[in-house]
């Protein structure tokens, strides 16, 4: 099925206070944002091989963003280093999702059509009227191009390995991928998703090591069950899991679990 979603901001960290300067911080929207904000350049889109687009880091682990050839955002990535002591990530998730460039690795969505970011790239008009952009791709391979389309619609996401967690007010519905009591954490995917009024709207990154970044979520191992059903017990039991929750819609106050 065909659908087109307008995501209208690109806001990270969630917090209890939707007023506390350290949560619900917008993120750069264009290229120019960025470079004024002191992001630097990691690469573009002159031959790079394993990922899409103008990638900018403000020396954020959690928060490198993705930029088309025309400098409108993209997407956006996190990278976890290579060699962490409890060999995160594992054998099964090495590839997919995460790719591998020099010491990081890397996990990656984009919101628009992967085939348009380094071509054609969006206009300003197509920016203003499609906001941050029109769907979420989670890239699962060396190439981008191949990127996994989410299901726009919550229903459609029932109809998938996709399963539902719990909801959290100001938060929304949390959706994992193929969560299991005995499963393996080597097995635990690091993107969740989240749906309000049966829609699509914010993701997450979950990653089980603690990576440290001032956009960071450390949830106690005793909370992790607020939003996440069942907690396989390889979580429960070991060290820290960090999450980011990513906003793509501004109504944050109105997911109200509905």
């Amino acid at each position: 099925m065909i659908y087109i979603s307008h995501f209208s901001i690109a806001t990270v960290t969630w917090g209890p206070n939707l007023q506390a300067t350290d949560a619900f911080v917008d993120m750069p929207r264009t290229e120019a944002d960025a470079k004024s904000q002191h992001f630097t350049m990691i690469s573009d889109c002159s031959g790079h091989q394993n990922f899409l687009g103008k990638r900018y880091t403000n020396n954020d682990e959690l928060t490198i963003m993705v930029y088309d050839v025309n400098g409108y955002i993209a997407g956006m990535q996190a990278r976890v280093p290579d060699g962490l002591s409890n060999g995160y990530p594992g054998t099964s998730l090495r590839g997919h999702p995460f790719i591998k460039e020099g010491n990081n690795w890397y996990v990656t969505v984009y919101f628009v059509d992967p085939a348009t970011i380094c071509t054609t790239g969006r206009t300003h008009a197509q920016y203003v009227h499609d906001g941050t952009g029109t769907g979420l791709f989670i890239q699962n391979g060396t190439d981008p191009l191949k990127s996994i389309r989410i299901p726009h619609s919550e229903v459609q996401a029932k109809a998938t390995n996709w399963g539902y967690g719990k909801c959290l007010p100001t938060m929304g519905k949390h959706y994992f991928h193929a969560l299991s009591l005995d499963m393996s954490c080597d097995h635990f995917f690091p993107v969740f998703l989240l749906y309000n009024g049966g829609n699509l709207d914010a993701f997450g990154w979950a990653f089980k090591a603690n990576i440290q970044s001032p956009r960071a979520e450390h949830p106690p191992n005793n909370t992790i069950a607020v939003v996440m059903d069942p907690v396989p017990r390889c979580i429960s039991i070991s060290g820290t899991l960090t999450t980011m929750h990513i906003f793509l819609n501004s109504q944050i106050q109105d997911n109200l679990c509905s």
